[in-house]
């Protein structure tokens, strides 16, 4: 999920299978930018069945070995 403080230009990303969190001070506030910083941090962001899914990189790893659901 991606939680966004626009005021302060804080974006937090958090994972949809553990509590870890991915949080950036970026301004001005920019969608692509907090997505591109989460990537070069090894955090998955896909698109699937028109939602937007975030993992960490540990779930991302498991989730790319199949032992996710």
């Amino acid at each position: 999920m991606l939680t966004v403080d626009k005021a302060s230009g804080r974006a937090t990303l958090r994972c949809e299978s553990c509590p870890a969190a991915f949080t950036r001070i970026i301004e001005p506030f920019d969608v692509q930018t907090t997505v591109t910083s989460a990537r070069n941090d090894r955090w998955s962001v896909q698109r699937h069945a028109g939602t937007w899914q975030h993992y960490c990189p540990a779930c991302a790893q498991t989730r790319m070995r199949g032992k996710l659901l």
